[in-house]
């Protein structure tokens, strides 16, 4: 279970002015009698309790964080595992469809007046919402507060956050090029095959000799002949070989226009931490989760589904509306000792080779070596080698290490109620809502990342740790 910190804040605001747990009135009922609208003894119409007893309820999980003294005052001495659950009713809890309902032509019985006609001045409260996989929690607080419900795990997006945090040296793919030139003149020949078929089929001639005869015969070859293994073949020609192998050409000629800046930078921020924001992603979802005919709102029964209402024309939907929003927060650094100009034995021109080589992804690196590796690509979809890979050789060769790093996951659920009540002088629409929003913080455990805990640091990576001056306390 991940951990969120162990100081654990609650809030229950109750629904007023009864609190959620008495009856509460909806509206009033009148008969039809010698000529006059008239209440009598039922005229008040209750509900139980609210759909939920409370409007708010919220949660929050984290650890107490010591307090530091700056030029400005008091601040934070850094962040923290976080969590805040609150789910909002009040749009839930609300009197919908609120009017003057009438029976019209029709009548009820009412005991000592007879066959009446009734009004009904009020409104439709307590919806349930067919379809939200919640719908029997939210009564329960400490369903709804607890992380089982409606926290998403948010741990896999660890890898993620790294790969997108942490700064790349590495703006080209040159030790992979190299290795896969051998495989030009291939490429080269399908794809010179490909544009020949396809002239064939635009109706270009073709020459061929007829089988059982002699000579030589002009024809045109007949249009639409599905071809799949030639087309299939075009297809990963082109995509696994000439698209990479273009854009690695355009790579490398842009990188060498911008290697000017690229070199300046890379000498100006060699060995300083810098604090980095990435989105990962932001994102809206409408999903419908039922719709359909029927009556989720009270009261209900045979008055006001079949006197005030025209039967069995009552309808509904519900909809999910999902916010999603994650980044994250980071302090990196990276630090090459051959752009120091300080260390010892280091040279300009070398210092700019090496720097140039860097850039363009010349290094025979563990990463390197595994991606011009082939078939490598496919083993990565499954278990991420690749990713682990680069970050050994972020650490071991450029000295990229983390301060502290955050990722903070934010998420907004609104399930919607869109309820159609088919009165005798028109439909209503009464909409009803409930608001889940989550937001979650989770820390990296060491400078590798969020799937390296301190306690899991082998003595080779301690070691580079203390080679690059990080501790355990300087880390946030």
């Amino acid at each position: 279970m991940t951990y969120y910190g162990s100081r654990l804040r609650t809030r229950l605001v109750p629904n007023k002015p009864d609190r959620g747990l008495k009856p509460f009135p909806v509206g009033t009922m009148e008969l039809l009698y010698n000529g006059n609208w008239t209440k009598y003894f039922g005229s008040n119409i209750t509900l139980g309790t609210y759909s939920s007893p409370y409007q708010i309820l919220e949660s929050t999980r984290d650890d107490v964080h010591n307090r530091t003294t700056n030029v400005k005052g008091f601040s934070w001495s850094g962040g923290g595992p976080f969590l805040n659950i609150k789910v909002d009713m009040r749009q839930s809890n609300k009197i919908g469809a609120f009017g003057q309902r009438t029976s019209g032509s029709g009548t009820y019985n009412i005991p000592g007046y007879g066959q009446v006609p009734l009004r009904y001045t009020g409104g439709y409260a307590n919806p349930t919402f067919p379809g939200d996989p919640y719908e029997s929690s939210y009564n329960d607080y400490k369903k709804v507060l607890g992380t089982s419900y409606f926290v998403p795990n948010i741990t896999s997006w660890g890898p993620e956050a790294w790969a997108r945090s942490a700064p790349k040296l590495e703006h080209g793919s040159g030790f992979t090029a190299l290795s896969e030139s051998k495989d030009v003149g291939p490429m080269l020949a399908t794809s010179a095959k490909g544009f020949s078929q396809l002239w064939e089929t635009l109706g270009g001639k073709t020459l061929f000799k007829k089988a059982g005869k002699s000579g030589l015969d002009w024809k045109h070859p007949q249009l639409g002949i599905m071809a799949p293994g030639k087309i299939s073949d075009h297809y990963v020609n082109h995509q696994f070989g000439w698209a990479p192998f273009v854009s690695d050409v355009q790579g490398f000629i842009k990188n060498n226009m911008d290697f000017a800046e690229y070199y300046k930078r890379l000498k100006r921020d060699n060995g300083q931490w810098k604090h980095v924001r990435r989105t990962l992603l932001d994102s809206v979802e409408r999903t419908k989760l039922s719709s359909g005919t029927g009556w989720y709102v009270e009261p209900s029964g045979y008055v006001h589904q079949n006197l005030f209402c025209r039967p069995g024309a009552a309808k509904f939907e519900v909809w999910e509306e999902k916010y999603t929003l994650v980044t994250t927060s980071g302090g990196f650094r990276y630090y090459i000792p051959d752009q120091d100009m300080n260390y010892p034995n280091n040279y300009p021109g070398l210092s700019e080779l090496y720097a140039w080589l860097t850039m363009q992804g010349l290094r025979i690196s563990p990463s390197s070596v595994w991606r011009a590796t082939p078939w490598t690509w496919l083993i990565d979809w499954q278990f991420h080698i690749g990713r682990n890979l680069d970050r050994v050789t972020e650490a071991l060769y450029d000295g990229v290490v983390c301060k502290y790093l955050y990722l903070m996951h934010h998420t907004i659920r609104r399930v919607v109620l869109y309820q159609t009540l088919p009165f005798n002088d028109g439909d209503v629409l009464a909409t009803y809502a409930r608001n889940i929003e989550v937001k979650q913080r989770i820390a990296a455990g060491s400078p590798f990342g969020f799937d390296s805990p301190w306690e899991t640091l082998t003595p080779w990576r301690l070691s580079i740790l203390g080679a690059l001056g990080i501790s355990r306390a300087g880390f946030r």
